[in-house]
């Protein structure tokens, strides 16, 4: 009779059905960007399988109806981000959802057949790219700076984050290329939602898309590089000036807030007895010696070269130089 009474119990236990935890049967679960959570849900008897087990998604905004999520997906917002937890213990129907995003935000059921669902409400914290998607076009001048803005919605968060410029299929982080080496500047020590990148002392290299990723969210940003042309209306010009006084030589970027990468302003004499010599930005000779400055405090695109105290000796061709380009001559005539 002892072992037939073993027996039973046995039985009694694998006959046992799947009855919800109802513990748990309104929760409120919090996730976080890019992360992975478990939605909470078993049989009160871990080892009971249930006949039929259901998970349906109702989104925050209620825009849509409750999509079932398991074991079906009817929709690609949780494709390949779900499964059930139930390997050792079958009556363990909890769901980890991983990759999370602010979509995944909303109410989730775990039904099985006649018994009242479990609900758990899903909150996702965490900096959601204000621009995710979005595609954006800024333009910079060389020699100068460009802000490419990136924000998270939750001004109060601390994420992980890249910047990244993109070629192809090349991702490079900016921030381990030498070639930006002390010109990068973030914004986010003071303001941790603010991850807008400066880069300064522009270059024509520098043009490209770059990403601001966090993810599985980003904006990509254009960058466009305006460079120095020289204004070639001015490619020759006859300038006179007058002794003891001074006179400004034109020369000039089209864009004017552009810097040109390289300038050089050259000399030859009148009579070509000499070979030309550089006087700005090197002065190699006693000529024009403490007399020769740019007039660009304003704009770094005016190249005019402004020489004091003239006299008769300074009579000759200058010509103003920017690296790759034709350059423009200037022939000075001085007056006694």
């Amino acid at each position: 009779m002892k072992e037939f009474f073993y027996l039973f119990l046995f039985m009694l236990h694998f006959t046992e059905g799947c009855d919800l935890d109802q513990n748990t049967q309104r929760v409120d679960v919090t996730g976080h960007l890019g992360e992975s959570v478990v939605l909470p849900c078993s049989c009160t008897e871990l080892q009971a399988k249930p006949p039929q087990l259901t998970w349906t998604f109702t989104s925050l905004k209620h825009t849509t109806k409750p999509e079932e999520i398991y074991p079906n997906q009817r929709s690609e917002r949780h494709r390949d981000r779900v499964k059930l937890l139930n390997e050792s213990s079958p009556g363990n129907l909890s769901l980890h959802i991983s990759n999370l995003n602010t979509e995944d935000q909303g109410e989730y059921h775990c039904s099985v057949l006649h018994q009242p669902h479990i609900n758990i409400t899903l909150s996702v914290q965490g900096c959601h790219l204000s621009d995710h998607g979005k595609r954006k076009e800024v333009s910079g001048y060389t020699g100068g700076s460009v802000l490419l803005p990136c924000s998270c919605t939750d001004p109060q968060t601390t994420v992980k984050f890249t910047w990244l410029l993109l070629n192809g299929s090349h991702r490079n982080e900016v921030f381990k290329n030498e070639i930006y080496k002390g010109r990068l500047k973030l914004f986010n020590e003071s303001n941790p939602a603010n991850l807008s990148l400066l880069i300064s002392d522009l270059r024509k290299e520098d043009e490209g898309t770059y990403r601001c990723e966090i993810s599985p969210t980003y904006p990509d940003i254009t960058v466009k590089i305006k460079g120095c042309d020289l204004d070639q209306n001015t490619q020759r010009v006859d300038v006179t000036g007058h002794s003891g006084e001074s006179v400004v030589l034109p020369c000039s970027c089209t864009e004017l807030q552009a810097k040109p990468p390289q300038l050089t302003w050259t000399f030859t004499s009148l009579n070509h007895t000499t070979e030309p010599e550089e006087i700005y930005p090197n002065q190699q000779s006693e000529r024009h010696r403490d007399r020769v400055k740019l007039l660009n405090e304003s704009s770094p695109g005016n190249l005019s070269l402004h020489i004091s105290n003239l006299n008769t000796e300074d009579q000759g061709e200058y010509h103003c130089s920017v690296l790759h380009q034709p350059h423009i001559n200037i022939t000075l005539s001085v007056q006694e």
